[in-house]
């Protein structure tokens, strides 16, 4: 058997107890002075060790103000292409509705196409480039539709996404007519990173007639804004058309960002140009037609048209009618 614990209780007396009862006064450092006399003349604290430090404040707010937003942002801006690989496999071909309204709106590759059917191959060749390609949506329809032309020399395409390029490259694939594969050159690109004009896409092929640009800068970091319109300017001919739509400030999308900003700053991080952080982690810029018009211009096109679209869209979803509002223009590449 284990022997049973012993315990042992010392009783202080009360009065020995009492003794241990430290006094009330100011602490005094080793010097014999006391805090109230070691401040700094400037307003200043020292510390023991003779080290000055700043005294309390307040209020951080001017000081921290917007940190985790703009942390967020550029978070969100270094994994651009993370972010879309994934966007891709989630949704696959479905995240987006064709564009039927491109051959309307671009009226320049419209009048390309209807002077190549009444050619009958005897007239000028041209060449289109979608960038931001995407899986197709603003291109594939018209492409599929008049590509047999012998006029319409090549189509090119880029996207950040290389899931966005794999799955556009099978619904090419698909396409009954051979000689249209071959026309078809796509390419995983970022044109924040890369010169267009000088990537395995431009190899063997002229300067383009035409570029559409639908819905792609907005996804693109601000300060990189005019640096992808001069390297895509660069792959087009002189006298060359560009066609660029885009989201426009006060569309629907904008305001509904700015509501979920009100009620969760984290929910949609916003910088100081109208740039937003959707929940799936891409950037949403919006547009004025000043801003679109003056960066085209800098960058050495003429305005041919520009201005703000509206649409008003019904959500059958939510039984809502939604105002959507892009920015459009058409710009030709000077001389």
């Amino acid at each position: 058997m284990y022997p049973t614990p012993q315990f042992i209780i010392y009783i202080f007396p009360l009065s020995l107890r009492q003794e241990a009862i430290p006094l009330e006064g100011p602490k005094m450092s080793r010097s014999g002075k006391s805090p109230e006399d070691t401040k700094h003349p400037r307003g200043m604290k020292r510390t023991r060790s003779g080290t000055d430090i700043a005294p309390f404040v307040e209020d951080y707010r001017p000081y921290t103000s917007g940190i985790l937003q703009r942390y967020l942002l550029h978070k969100h801006q270094d994994d651009h292409k993370t972010h879309w690989d994934f966007y891709y496999k989630q949704n696959t071909v479905n995240g987006y509705k064709d564009r039927h309204y491109i051959l309307r709106e671009f009226v320049e590759l419209g009048a390309a196409i209807k002077k190549a059917e009444s050619s009958k191959g005897e007239g000028d060749q041209f060449s289109w480039m979608e960038a931001g390609c995407g899986v197709g949506n603003a291109f594939l329809p018209i492409f599929s539709e008049y590509g047999h032309l012998p006029e319409w020399e090549h189509m090119l395409g880029f996207d950040i996404s290389s899931v966005a390029v794999g799955l556009l490259e099978k619904k090419i694939d698909a396409l009954d007519n051979k000689c249209l594969q071959q026309k078809v050159k796509l390419i995983p690109l970022d044109p924040c990173e890369v010169e267009v004009h000088t990537s395995p896409l431009f190899k063997e092929v002229e300067p383009v007639q035409f570029v559409s640009m639908v819905f792609v800068l907005c996804s693109i970091p601000v300060e990189k804004h005019e640096l992808v319109l001069r390297r895509v300017a660069a792959c087009m001919k002189k006298g060359g058309v560009f066609f660029f739509r885009d989201y426009a400030v006060s569309d629907h999308a904008e305001e509904r960002f700015r509501n979920r900003k009100e009620s969760n700053p984290l929910a949609a991080v916003k910088s100081d140009n109208n740039t937003f952080t959707r929940t799936n982690g891409t950037l949403s810029h919006f547009f004025s037609v000043e801003e679109v018009t003056a960066l085209f211009t800098k960058v050495g096109f003429e305005v041919v048209q520009v201005g703000e679209v509206e649409r008003e869209v019904q959500n059958t979803k939510l039984n809502l009618n939604l105002e959507r509002k892009f920015v459009q223009g058409r710009f030709v590449l000077k001389e």
